[in-house]
């Protein structure tokens, strides 16, 4: 930001906290989906760089039913998670 953006370096503070926590919210729920789905089966490659690059609290609340409750494969779950992916309209 730049300096004379009019804001006060609390405000500059909070934006920065907020930054941060946001990205460390995703990358927990990024871990936290991968160390699920190992628990039901080993993911391929492509699976796990899909939820590296695009994973987050919405994807998570969408794969953790289907492999607790639906008891889907990590094999399916592999073929379908492209259709668990929020659309771009979705996204706020």
């Amino acid at each position: 930001m730049a300096e004379n953006d009019g804001l006060t370096v609390q405000n500059r503070y909070d934006f920065a906290y907020a930054k941060g926590f946001r990205i460390g919210y995703i990358e927990s729920a990024r871990e936290s989906a991968i160390m699920l789905i190992k628990e039901f089966g080993k993911p391929g490659k492509r699976l796990v760089h899909k939820i590296n690059r695009e994973v987050d609290t919405r994807v998570l609340r969408r794969i953790i039913p289907l492999l607790v409750k639906e008891s889907v494969t990590v094999e399916t779950l592999e073929e379908i998670y492209d259709d668990l992916t929020p659309y771009k309209d979705e996204v706020r």
